[in-house]
Parts: structure tokens; sequence; C-alpha cells
């Protein structure tokens, strides 16, 4: 076929994609700095696009790498990725996963998610949607409040902070148990994101990073343009709700560009764990202690920093969860508490909403999960601002 017999299908692909992430034909002109007539003949298969457009055009639609290198050359421009002549390098750093997009919510009534604290869960809190929960609906709160409700209002504010409509996958991180027909696909179809992958992760107050890392590796493998990654959970702390949601959109981009995200460090010791999240956790013999779980978020740490290439100096902020001594001290934002998955998430939407953070400030993210799973995170925080985290 020859070029022109195959600007056509160009065009369709091009069209496809917008549909896809909800864009109208005069919005994405405008984002890829074209006319909106150009854009028209590109879709119509009238025009050829430039290389040049046809980059700004994958990068605003968050196309993954396979597919962008396929339409280059169906343009019939070399593709963007090429491997090298000769044995790979040992570790290849061309692409990092680069958030651009934040959000967080708080129930109306209950205590800020985005402010340090103690975590219900990890002082003895329910679960709710637990075996301890009474008859309540699994996953929800006593208002009805629930972990997908929670999940769904985080994702909304993160999706308009990235200005993102569509994304290719969902990730949920959470430890309220008792969910049925799967929480992360009932979150995307309220966001309508119906038909995009959605799966949970598991790792209780850790879930965030141990999601945070599967995001980011769909990202910069290419098997995803953009990704949806949120943490929420929904407590009964004694009569108390607490809990919320946090979440980032994650998008390719450059190591060390705003928004990057840096080393993520993982661990964990296999200790016991009723799974229930009905608390009781700091009787478990084989729980680490205080200084002990200060040392593991210490040691992963500066594990992270190591890995982003930084000092300990250099690091503006320290969201942690729970509140344990150990981590890098001075920093000028230091927070510690959150409520389970939702903790880190909601830290940090909390502080680059309120000012305390802003773009290109290094941060540090450590948690610490029952069990005990444990995981720190380099992050550079995004240009984009959050929106208030409080319903």
């Amino acid at each position: 076929m020859t070029l022109e017999g195959q600007l056509p299908e160009l065009g369709t692909v091009v069209r496809d994609w917008r549909s896809r992430r909800r864009l109208s034909q005069s919005r994405l002109a405008d984002l890829a700095q074209v006319s909106a007539r150009h854009l028209s003949f590109v879709e119509n298969g009238r025009a050829r696009p430039s290389r040049e457009l046809l980059l700004r055009l994958t990068d605003h639609l968050g196309v993954p790498v396979p597919q962008r290198d396929a339409l280059l050359v169906r343009a019939g421009y070399a593709p963007l990725s090429r491997p090298a002549p000769g044995p790979a390098p040992a570790h290849p750093v061309t692409r990092a996963a680069v958030v651009q997009g934040i959000g967080g919510w708080t129930p109306a009534g209950g205590p800020p998610a985005h402010r340090p604290g103690r975590c219900a869960m990890c002082d003895g809190g329910v679960l709710l949607g637990g075996p301890a929960s009474g008859t309540r609906t699994p996953g929800t709160g006593a208002d009805g409040t629930g972990v997908v409700e929670a999940a769904v209002e985080a994702g909304r504010r993160a999706l308009r902070s990235a200005a993102a409509p569509g994304v290719d996958a969902l990730l949920l991180a959470t430890a309220t148990p008792g969910r049925s027909g799967g929480a992360a696909p009932r979150a995307a179809a309220r966001l309508g994101l119906a038909g995009v992958a959605a799966f949970e992760v598991s790792a209780s107050c850790a879930g965030f990073l141990y999601g945070l890392a599967s995001a980011a590796a769909l990202v910069t493998s290419g098997t995803v343009g953009r990704a949806l990654l949120i943490g929420a959970d929904v407590v009964d702390g004694g009569g108390a709700r607490a809990g919320g949601a946090g979440a980032v959109v994650l998008g390719a981009g450059a190591p060390g560009q705003p928004g990057a995200v840096g080393r993520v460090v993982l661990g964990g010791h296999g200790g016991p764990s009723d799974g229930t999240g009905a608390g009781a956790h700091e009787t478990d013999p084989a729980r680490p202690g205080p200084e002990a779980r200060g040392e593991l978020l210490r040691r992963a740490g500066l594990a992270a920093l190591r890995g982003a290439g930084w000092e300990a100096g250099q690091v503006d902020g320290v969201l942690a969860h729970p509140a344990v001594p150990g981590l890098p001290e001075g920093p000028p934002v230091v927070c510690a508490g959150g409520h389970g998955a939702a903790a880190l998430p909601s830290l940090l939407a909390g502080a680059v909403a309120e000012g305390r953070l802003g773009a290109g400030d290094r941060v540090l993210l450590a948690g610490l999960g029952e069990g005990a799973v444990w995981g720190a995170a380099a992050l550079c925080v995004p240009a984009r601002a959050a929106e208030p985290v409080t319903a």
C-alpha cells in the first residue's frame, strides 16, 4: 500500500484515540497547537501530519509506545524507539512514570485524612466491611460512603487535575475486606472508564506504594499510556468514622522532571496477620515494635533516595505512615498519619493543595503495613495543583 493509501487508516487511528480520551476535535487541536481544520484533514486522511505534530498528538492522547511507533511508521517516519546495536545497557533510564494529576477526598464529618495523626486502622479501628462491622454492606460506611465511593471522588479530582479524561488502567490500593464484584472495575465504571484494565492492590497501609511501583512499570514499559492509581480505605475507630482516598494520574515522561517517580523500594518480613483489619496488631508478637518499624522505614527511605540520586538534605518533604522514628530529619514538610492505603496519597494531595509542597519539590514517601510490608518512593511534585481534599 502506498503512503497516500495509508493516510485514511492513520487518520482513523488518531480519531479513535481521541474518542477514547473523550476529547473534542477543537480541544485536541488546542493542546497540539494546530488548527482544528488541519486536524480534521488529518483524521479524514486528506493531510499527512508532520512528525512533530504526530508526536504532539500521541503525547496528549497518551498513546503507548508500541502504538505510537506504529503510527510513526504508518505516516512514513522512523519510530522514536529504536534499539541500540549491541548489548543493552544494564540499567537504561530513558523514560519515567510522571505524576500528571493528583487528587484527594475526605468524607464530610470525618477527621481530615490529609492531616498528620494516628491511623484508625493501625490503632485498632475496624475496616468497614470486615467481619466486625455488623450488618453493614461490605466496604460501606455508616452513612453509605464506602471504598468505591471514596475512590471515585479522589479519582475524579485527580483526572481533573491532570486534564486527562481517559486512562488505560485503574489500580485501587485498599485494605478494606468483604468486597464483592471487584471494587476497582466498579470504580472505573463510575468514572466513565468502563472497559479499561482495573484491578486491586492489597498491601495494607503500604498498598499505595505497591500500587505506585505497579502503575509506574505499566507506564514505563509502554503497556499503557496513562494509569490512574487510587488509595482508598474507610475505617471505624471506636464509632468515629475516618479515612478517605487519594489518587494520582501517571503518564510517561523524562526522569527528573516535575512529577517524575524515582526509585520505589518494597519489602516485607512475612509476619502473621488475622486478615480482618480488626486491629489488635500491637499485641502481635511478630509485629515489629516502634523502633524496629522506624528502622525498616529508614532503610527503605534511604535506599529510595540513593536510587534517585538524592541526598537526605536535598529532600523538601517526608510523608510517612505510620508515625515512627528513624526517617530523615530536617525537611520543612514532615507528615505522619492518615488511614490505611489512603494515608500516603491523601497526605500528598493535602500538602500540594495547601501549598506546603510545590512543583519540582523532592518528596520521600514511606509506609509500613500490618504483617509487615513496607515501601518507600522518591517523587518530584507535579506542576499541576491539586484540588482541596475535603468533601
